[in-house]
């Protein structure tokens, strides 16, 4: 039930009777009041007397005792509720109705969306008083609206379980007929390690500020929507659009950045240009740049694309920048904005890829190389990530190192498979990353180490 007072106004002619002969049909037997709770509930029912009697055979069902009219009336007197249930006549009454409708489903159904409208109701009054009053705060306002609408329009009795027998079967046809686990990134190994990024996962990519996390995001994004034709949202609260776009055509048609930055470009580079500035302006890629973007505001983005085709990919660089809820200090908030993220993993169905910054932990270290206790401002990203992919490039440190234009991918944490570490060649220059061939490792002959 919403916050709020459930207004009582006026009911269909005789969705009181519908209430009367669902409480009746419960009485019948065990089976009738298991059956007829998977519709209704007792708060469900307009009038309370109603409720009691259908609670009453419900607790008995539940408890696994016989369910008949006498029993339910020692259950009420029980609980010191028969004389608000109304009594001897009232069950009498109830009990006759049952056992005159043929078919006591259809009008639980009605009693269940008679609740729903004035749930509905509800949501927006108490919605309506929020948004009026003078300490209304858009930051956390809207997102509880949303989910009292999104409480009222659930389902009133929506248990979201399945039986075991239906889980298996979608898991082996699943199995049987789906080509991989999850989106590809366009790494290859890393696809290998991480079966791709998996619906309802939040998989993070942190590194310190120039490494090249915003990089990868960006490239991965590119690759789901531009190379594959998924709807991808890419929530950028460092860039702009135009900046990413500048990005994705000097990585797509291999021309270095600082000459598109510069406006200065060759000649023989505007083909290639045009290449890519077609494939890129056809695929369905969206990019929202709102600066300091919150959670409410990304599953407002979401939505308004379902209504169109849902995005199968949320990247969002990166995540210390997004607004967060008002809270006693910056680790509270920070937690809870990677709480929402997984959040919304789950409740869209699709993966989330956000970028992460680390503290200064690796400059403080002789090898330089990030570990998960380097994630900056609060642990909660390690606890809520199902995948930590930590980046590392020597020459970041020294730009003489001989392992110049190579980033590692130490994927650190992994809830589904082994933690290893991959190396790819980092081409700053074109805004992008490439594939190197394995130095004598593979993801697979690491799947027995499985980091949970």
């Amino acid at each position: 039930m919403t916050a709020g007072v459930i207004p009582d106004f006026s009911p269909a002619e005789d969705i009181l009777l519908s209430e009367e002969a669902v409480a009746g049909a419960a009485m019948a037997s065990a089976e009738a009041a298991a059956v007829l709770g998977d519709h209704v509930r007792p708060e469900h029912f307009r009038k309370a007397s109603y409720g009691l009697i259908f609670g009453a055979a419900q607790a008995l069902a539940e408890r696994g005792d016989p369910v008949d009219p006498i029993a339910v009336m020692a259950e009420l007197t029980r609980g010191g509720d028969l004389a608000r249930a109304g009594g001897g006549p009232a069950l009498h009454g109830c009990l006759a109705a049952g056992t005159a409708v043929p078919s006591p489903s259809w009008h639980a159904h009605r009693v269940a969306a008679d609740f729903q409208r004035r749930d509905a109701a509800a949501a927006l009054t108490t919605s309506l008083g929020l948004v009026t009053s003078p300490q209304f705060d858009p930051a956390t306002g809207f997102e509880h609206i949303r989910k009292l609408v999104d409480d009222a329009v659930t389902p009133a009795c929506d248990t979201g379980l399945r039986p075991m027998s239906t889980l298996v079967t979608d898991v082996i046809d699943a199995l049987e007929h789906e080509a991989a686990r999850g989106l590809p990134t366009g790494f290859a190994d890393l696809d290998e390690g991480i079966t791709g990024l998996a619906p309802g996962e939040l998989v993070l990519v942190a590194a310190r500020p120039s490494v090249g996390k915003s990089i990868i995001t960006t490239q991965i994004a590119a690759h789901v929507s531009v190379d594959l034709g998924f709807p991808v949202l890419l929530s950028s609260l460092e860039m702009s659009a135009e900046e990413i776009t500048l990005r994705l055509i000097a990585a797509e048609a291999r021309v270095n950045l600082t000459s598109l930055l510069r406006r200065q470009v060759a000649e023989s580079d505007w083909p290639r240009i045009g290449n890519a500035a077609s494939k890129i302006g056809d695929s369905p890629l969206a990019i929202d740049d709102t600066p300091g973007a919150s959670l409410a505001h990304i599953r407002s983005r979401l939505r308004g694309m379902a209504r169109t085709e849902a995005a199968r990919l949320l990247v969002v660089d990166y995540l210390g920048l997004l607004t967060g809820p008002k809270a006693e200090n910056r680790q509270v908030a920070v937690s809870e904005l990677s709480r929402g993220l997984k959040l919304i993993a789950r409740e869209f169905a699709i993966p989330v890829l956000a970028a992460a910054q680390l503290n200064r932990g690796p400059e403080q270290r002789s090898d330089k190389r990030p570990m998960l206790s380097d994630l900056r401002e609060s642990g909660a990203q390690e606890q809520d990530a199902d995948v930590v992919i930590l980046l590392h490039r020597e020459d970041a440190y020294v730009r003489e190192s001989p392992r110049a234009g190579e980033i590692d991918f130490d994927i650190a944490k992994n809830r589904q498979g082994p933690q290893f570490t991959i190396t790819a060649a980092f081409q700053g220059h074109y805004a992008r990353c490439m594939d190197m061939a394995p130095l004598g490792w593979s993801p697979s002959s690491a799947l027995g180490n499985e980091g949970r």
